[in-house]
């Protein structure tokens, strides 16, 4: 399933970010044949970077941040072969990065992950990656095996407002074999503006442009970020208040799977 790349700095002294990577994430089915596939990888900085690759079992903990947990057997990352592993990018060039997933054993059904981690230092400083790397930015591979069921619930949508923002959290469970994600979109209005409609427009994408309401105050996307099956996560939707003084309601609304789900709070900018 789609995701955006994770980007991670391991230290407080990190470098500005000098890599990107197309695409941000990859989803393969595996099984008795091999998969795999290429990551482009973009040297954004004005001089060379030095790159060493590595793969990483992993999930997302409580405040849904990638962490890296032990291997497995059956684990993606036991499986998976990166090809170039040391190379160096010249200034604003390229490097294609191939990977191939070749499981041992027959994959359990379901969803298994893996993560390519990009770390920008030469090879001998990747030892402590608490320490010792200067940045590095990974790329999610998704693997399916045999029947997806992606199952979720959204139990409670809730806000709340604190330092000039609001605050939009969905409270989801992942019960499938593969995770879900919700595809929705929140708009905030002007009280009056609304004039007692219950279904006003929301707006809709039109290539990479947005198309917000005329009378709207402000609109977005919410979050797209994974509940990994058997995991129950809140997801946090925070949103800049509007400025200028009085009512507002903020309207959510889009699905989780085949269930849509629509809500709208009342909110008030003081004097």
């Amino acid at each position: 399933m789609a995701q955006p790349k994770v980007e991670i700095k391991p230290d407080a002294d990190s470098l500005t970010p000098q890599i990107g990577a197309s695409p941000a994430n990859i989803t393969v089915e595996i099984g008795a044949r091999p998969a795999s596939g290429s990551i482009q990888l973009f040297n954004l900085s004005p001089q060379p970077v030095a790159i060493h690759t590595t793969v990483a079992n992993w999930d997302l903990d409580d405040q849904n941040n990638v962490r890296t947990i032990p291997p497995t057997a059956s684990s993606m990352d036991q499986w998976t072969v990166v090809s170039p592993v040391d190379f160096t990018i010249p200034p604003g060039k390229t490097q294609t990065v191939r990977f191939s997933i070749r499981p041992r054993a027959r994959p359990e059904e379901g969803e298994s992950r893996v993560m390519i981690f990009f770390n920008q230092a030469p090879k001998e400083l990747v030892k402590d990656l608490g320490v010792k790397v200067l940045y590095r930015l990974g790329v999610p591979i998704y693997g399916l095996a045999g029947k997806i069921n992606r199952q979720g619930t959204l139990h409670e949508i809730a806000l709340n407002q604190q330092d000039g923002m609001v605050n939009l959290t969905f409270d989801i469970s992942s019960t499938g074999n593969a995770g879900v994600r919700m595809d929705g979109q929140f708009v905030i209005w002007r009280k009056e503006d609304l004039g007692g409609r219950e279904n006003p427009p929301m707006y809709i994408l039109s290539g990479k442009n947005m198309n917000i309401p005329q009378e709207a105050v402000a609109a977005g996307m919410t979050p797209n970020t994974p509940v990994l099956a058997g995991t129950r996560r809140v997801i946090h939707n925070k949103v800049q208040m509007p400025t200028e003084p009085g009512e507002y309601v903020i309207i959510t609304h889009g699905s989780l799977g085949d269930v849509e789900f629509s809500k709208s709070f009342a909110i008030t900018v003081a004097r």
